[in-house]
């Protein structure tokens, strides 16, 4: 103890924390936890059953299966390292200036070493607990299809740990430069700018790929070229390219320079991180300093801005009303908030101007088929969407009221009518964003309106149910301590939420597949809908509908219970 405390001594209060949550719970609660922990594994093993099945399907095809599959990966890992490096960036300008604590860590005797990779592991579990949820499925589906041994494994595992640090390396460095440059008081700029040039890169590193290209097979001129532009990998400089090569070389492909490869993946990560380390540190402390100031809330306080929400929320009742211009100037007043709306807008137009580039003249199918198919599945993926934004901002709805909480929880405003102002507040941009993507998409491809009709039924309905879902589920596992909605949005509440309402649009989507898979079928034949089918899509749109109404409603009075506990005053 002589050289002051470790990192694992650094990190046991947060295990300590996890593991209380756990004993001080009685026994429904541990019940619930052992569940809903059952659930989260049951769906990480559906993922990975999807994985596997869907790549030994292109795996099948002869010759052109492989090449594809390699660069497939290559090309999954380049687009989680664009989201990495942004999460990574607003995770460390949390949890290296903003967070509470560090002031209690400034103050215990640990040298700035330690205290540096202490939150370079916070941050990089907090901004990266989804890749190892969705990308450990893949990498170990590729070891079952291709029947990798202990060498893959050990490599892909130990190879995803070494694939995160270079990202969290440099999103720390890139979050000192900004608050050392430009100082809290100018967060907005500083927040806006990183989502701006997030969005440039993102969008040059897919449209340089050309993905759409890969299954078109007029863009190339011979066999030997598209052979040519698949063997390829992507630059021998990113995270991404290390991984995708070193798990290739494990299953036994061979590749160019695989010591360095290895070597890349395994070493300069960890170098990265020592070197980012060499630049924060004299930097670091006025940039903290820096950020300790008071920002500005220019917006918020303007009186052209108090006029239109005032505007706005005025036909409302007072109660509504009054809820609702709180939560708009608190929305107003976190830079993270709506710089991160600004970034899924353009996220929006990189998805919708994928889906423009796809070569469907080019298949060998009927295109009415094809597009009504597409934008059917488009649906799951908009509902995959609004889950992964709902975590973000619904879910941390009731916890971003943080220790001001008893304020309202003394006020004369029942807890069903509270959660439903925060449903409210978060339905409208939701239902918004489902739609544009659904509708755009639809429109795109021009799809029959039949089809239309359904996609934009579905999206809506999944708007009312996982909102609801976020906000209830939000309720009964708030945490009004954290310092940052990024850490709200990465605790096991969160965890649940996304599995539970993953599992819940792809149960919808399936269960529509089934009437609309008949459809498509009897239209690739040629051949009219008959009635029975026609009531059978009937039925199975109002079960649907039926299960988003009450998922939202369910969860949002058990959530109001859970919140208001034993003080009455729920049912208002």
């Amino acid at each position: 103890m002589a050289q002051g405390p470790t990192i694992a001594l650094l990190m046991r209060p947060r295990l300590l924390g996890l593991l209380n949550v756990w004993r001080r719970a009685d026994l429904p609660r541990r019940l619930t936890f052992s569940v809903f922990g059952g659930m989260t594994l049951a769906f990480w093993v559906g993922v990975l059953a999807v994985c596997v099945y869907f790549l030994r399907m292109f795996n099948g095809v002869e010759l052109f299966g492989p090449l594809l599959l390699r660069k497939a990966l290559s090309m999954l890992l380049l687009s989680f390292s664009g989201l990495l490096f942004f999460s990574n960036i607003v995770t460390a300008l949390s949890s290296y200036f903003l967070s509470d604590d560090m002031q209690l860590v400034q103050s215990l005797p640990v040298s700035p070493r330690r205290v540096f990779y202490y939150r370079a592991l916070d941050t990089m579990l907090n901004s990266s607990w989804m890749m190892l949820i969705f990308g450990l499925p893949v990498l170990l589906a590729y070891g079952i299809v291709h029947q990798g041994g202990v060498l893959y494994y050990a490599v892909a595992l130990g190879g995803l740990v070494a694939y995160l640090v270079p990202s969290a390396a440099l999103g720390i460095v890139v979050a000192c430069l900004l608050v050392r440059g430009f100082s809290a008081r100018r967060i907005r700029e500083v927040m806006a700018l990183v989502s701006g040039l997030f969005l440039v890169v993102v969008l040059l590193l897919l449209r340089s790929l050309e993905p759409e290209r890969l299954v078109d097979p007029e863009a190339f001129g011979t066999l030997a070229e598209f052979i040519a532009v698949v063997r390829t990998p992507d630059s021998a400089w990113l995270p991404s390219t290390w991984l995708s090569e070193a798990c290739m070389w494990a299953l036994g492909n061979p590749i160019d320079n695989a010591p360095l490869t290895l070597g890349l993946l395994f070493v300069g990560g960890p170098a990265l991180l020592v070197a980012a380390r060499w630049l924060v540190a004299p930097l670091w402390f006025d940039a903290w300093t820096n950020a300790q100031e008071a920002p500005r809330k220019v917006a918020s306080r303007s009186r052209l801005v108090a006029g239109i929400i005032d505007g706005i929320t005025r036909p409302l009742p007072i109660v509504w009303r009054t809820l609702l211009r709180k939560d708009i100037r608190l929305f107003l007043r976190e830079p993270g908030q709506w710089t991160q709306a600004m970034l899924l807008l353009g996220l929006v137009v990189i998805y919708l101007y994928s889906v423009d580039s796809l070569p469907l003249d080019s298949l060998p199918l009927k295109t009415g088929v094809l597009t009504n198919a597409i934008a059917f599945l488009n649906v799951g993926v908009a509902g995959s969407v609004l889950a992964a934004i709902a975590v973000r901002f619904s879910f941390t709805a009731v916890s971003q009221e943080g220790r001001a909480f008893w304020v309202l929880h003394a006020s004369p405003i029942g807890a069903r009518r509270y959660l439903w102002s925060k449903f409210g507040m978060a339905f409208v941009p939701s239902i918004v964003l489902g739609e544009t993507l659904v509708l755009s998409t639809n429109a795109m491809l021009g799809v029959d309106p039949l089809y239309g009709w359904i996609a934009g039924g579905t999206i809506a309905a999944l708007s009312v149910g996982v909102t609801g879902l976020a906000v209830g589920l939000g309720a009964l596992y708030p945490n009004f301590k954290a310092d940052s909605a990024a850490r709200m949005a990465s605790g096991p509440g969160a965890i649940l939420f996304m599995v539970t309402a993953l599992s819940f649009v792809a149960g919808c989507v399936v269960l529509l597949a089934v009437p609309i898979g008949v459809l498509l079928a009897r239209q690739y034949q040629g051949l009219p809908p008959g009635p029975g089918l026609i009531t059978a899509l009937v039925a199975v749109v109002l079960i649907v509908l039926a299960a988003n109404v009450a998922a939202a409603i369910v969860p949002v009075h058990r959530g109001a219970r859970k919140l208001w506990g034993d003080l009455g005053n729920v049912g208002d």
